[in-house]
């Protein structure tokens, strides 16, 4: 708990958009892909944003709406250098049909000196044969698109480094990655650079961690006597600190976390030093401690989700109860201990407080996500994932507060939902549904139009058909009911 948020350090001129995501063999997903509507007009050059970056994906259980999100869990521990094995999310990620997974990330950057840049981000991976593990890594590849102003278009994609694990190598088709180009004519710097880039992609191999996004491989970018190699370290030090500090993805896992006490605030804040951003741990069940030089940081997510939740939930007021400052031994100078602060997290009700544990489901995940959503709403390049952003969550009020977003929200949301009610306040443009074809998991729905009410339309295909792909197979109402009773045997030690 006494971990301290790394400072936010991407220039406010920087601009990020996520533009789509493909997945091949995650979970139940063979094949799958969305795109937001900026995508298309992003791709011919128009960097107008004119559509909403809200982003839903509806469909029933068991049909890849968390795979999706998985994929955004991953990529968050990728750039946070993260081991896989310290996330229990992540575990069996790869699909067992196919053993073998990809998955392509797409980004807009546009960098302080306004050039633009279309970066695809693709990881293959596979299922481990070592049990204990996840999955096994086996490469990652960045493919740069550079946007050229004076003739308007975009210069010839290029696949600026491959990096494969199963060979131990790094590779790239441009002559500008060559050990020669990197390191000099110099024998003992070419050497000693491979030893270094091949000593990463080991280490990684064997930590599970992808390496490209990593402090060290970058700085070996950064150093290295190619220039490309220095602008695509660059391009890529932006990409890691955006998917650091401004991509926040909140799971179904950390709500099961929060029942047992664990649980953190999404968001940007403020401390002594500077400017924070990212997630702040939070235990709800009881005191916790945090340096005391965070509590100022606190105290400002403190006043974020006051103004928020008590928006959605009429005389909401939250506070810290203060335990005091105590010292803890500083592990790496016993000399000088760490001052931290205990704190809690408690509800004002009637002139009492009440531990934010007793709460519902609900106000806990708006207590969460009110500084991403405060972020969101205000800021391009600020982006949220949500799994089942319905759950807990009134049904009404999910509309409104979807409706508000997509109208009037600068940044981007991605969320995934069982609840039909907020398909009446959204575009359809900005829907996709999941099929039970593991080869195509999400389609938009064919033939629907600007006015049709898009929960009717989509109540209408699962019913009677109509689209690409079959999206539900009803079950007979007169089975469940023998199930049930089928069970009830069971229980009585009847069944034969």
């Amino acid at each position: 708990m006494l971990k301290e948020e790394k400072k936010e350090s991407v220039s406010k001129e920087l601009k990020f958009r996520f533009l789509s995501l493909e997945i091949n063999g995650i979970k139940n997903v063979e094949h799958g892909y969305i795109q937001y509507d900026d995508c298309a007009s992003v791709k011919k050059g128009d960097f107008q944003t004119k559509n909403n970056g809200t982003l839903g994906i509806y469909g029933p259980n068991g049909t890849g709406k968390t795979a999706a999100v998985a994929c955004f869990r991953l990529l968050k521990a990728i750039a946070s250098d993260i081991s896989f094995e310290s996330d229990s999310g992540l575990k069996n990620l790869v699909s067992f049909k196919s053993n073998l997974a990809n998955i392509k990330y797409t980004f807009f950057i546009e960098t302080p000196n306004l050039e633009k840049y279309i970066v695809s981000y693709r990881l293959n991976l596979k299922n481990s044969a070592n049990t204990d593990f996840f999955f096994d890594v086996l490469g990652e590849s960045f493919y740069v698109k550079k946007y050229d102003k004076q003739n308007k278009k975009y210069i010839r994609d290029s696949n600026r480094l491959t990096i494969d694990y199963e060979n131990n190598s790094y590779i790239s088709n441009l002559d500008a990655f060559s050990i020669k180009s990197l390191f000099g004519t110099n024998r003992e710097k070419k050497v000693n650079g491979l030893i270094d880039v091949k000593t990463l992609v080991s280490l990684g191999k064997e930590l599970h961690r992808y390496i490209a996004l990593s402090d060290k491989f970058l700085s070996i970018l950064k150093n290295s006597l190619s220039i490309e190699a220095k602008e695509t370290s660059e391009l890529l030090y932006y990409l890691k600190e955006y998917i650091r500090n401004h991509i926040y993805v909140h799971t179904t896992h950390a709500e099961a976390l929060s029942f047992l006490g664990m649980s953190a605030l999404y968001g940007k804040t403020n401390d002594e030093v500077g400017p924070l951003s990212g997630e702040f741990p939070l235990l709800i069940n009881g005191p916790f401690d945090i340096l005391n030089s965070q509590r100022k940081a606190y105290e400002n997510l403190l006043k974020q989700i006051n103004v928020i939740v008590s928006s959605f939930v009429p005389g909401f007021s939250s506070s810290f109860k203060d335990f005091g400052v105590r010292l803890v031994e500083n592990k790496s100078n016993p000399l000088q201990p760490i001052k931290v602060n205990k704190i809690e997290l408690v509800r004002n009700v009637d002139g009492g407080q009440i531990p934010l544990s007793c709460e519902s489901a609900g106000i806990r995940k708006f207590v969460n996500l009110a500084g991403a959503l405060i972020q969101v709403f205000n800021h391009y390049s600020d982006f949220l994932v949500i799994d089942e952003i319905d759950s807990g969550v009134f049904e009404f009020l999910l509309g409104q507060i979807l409706e508000v977003m997509s109208k009037e929200g600068k940044g981007q949301i991605l969320f995934t939902c069982h609840n039909l009610g907020p398909l009446e306040t959204l575009r359809e443009k900005n829907i996709y549904f999941t099929t039970l074809n593991q080869n195509n998991r999400y389609i938009k729905l064919a033939h629907a139009k600007t006015n049709n009410n898009i929960r009717d339309f989509y109540i209408r295909a699962l019913q009677v058909g109509g689209q690409k792909e079959e999206m539900y197979k009803e079950t007979d109402s007169s089975y469940i009911a023998r199930s049930l009773r089928i069970g009830g045997l069971i229980v009585d030690g009847e069944e034969e």
